[in-house]
């Protein structure tokens, strides 16, 4: 056999049972091909493709953020500490549906406000999605309900090659919305 270890031998089915096609597996995924033309431009796929949203708490990464915060969600499902995502409320409760029935109790009638980047909603579903899927966990990338949350300063891209930095995570989303339209990452 050739240099590579990881060439597979198989019967091409053309009747003739000596016959064999080898088999170049990729390294980065399940696929394979019968020339190593095809794998190594199948690999430039996996080279040049940078994940756009990564997960901190599992190292796990998308190119599409809605797939990312509804991975990132999935983490926080049972947490059992939670804390009130309205603007000047700091109380704790076990579980999502204790803090949602104190939202709806005790901040029932004002506006919802996310307590990173103020924005409104008329129902505490709209602000807590938003809160937990959008500015807690961009901002500040947080693997459980426990972190510390103050009102950063700026709201930083998380993509490689770019340094901006944004007053709000709505402009944020904005921004990766934009590049990601473009398919800039």
């Amino acid at each position: 056999m050739r240099d590579h270890e990881d060439d597979l031998l198989l019967n091409s089915g053309s009747g003739n049972p000596t016959v064999f096609e080898r088999i170049y597996e990729c390294q980065y995924c399940p696929k394979s091909f019968t020339s190593t033309r095809n794998l190594n431009r199948h690999k430039k796929f996996h080279n040049s493709w940078k994940p756009f949203f990564k997960c901190r708490h599992c190292h796990k990464s998308y190119r599409n953020r809605a797939r990312a915060s509804a991975h990132l969600w999935s983490h926080f499902e049972n947490q059992k500490e939670v804390e009130c995502p309205m603007k000047d409320c700091f109380l704790k409760f076990e579980g999502l549906q204790n803090m949602e029935i104190h939202l709806n109790q005790s901040h029932g009638e004002s506006p919802f406000q996310c307590k990173l980047c103020d924005e409104k909603f008329e129902k505490s579903f709209g602000m807590v999605n938003h809160f937990f899927k959008d500015c807690f966990i961009i901002e500040h990338g947080a693997t459980d309900f426990k972190t510390v949350i103050q009102k950063p300063t700026k709201f930083v891209c998380p993509v490689e090659f770019c340094d901006q930095k944004f007053d709000s995570c709505i402009d944020l989303k904005n921004h990766l919305d934009e590049l990601n339209t473009r398919n800039v990452v």
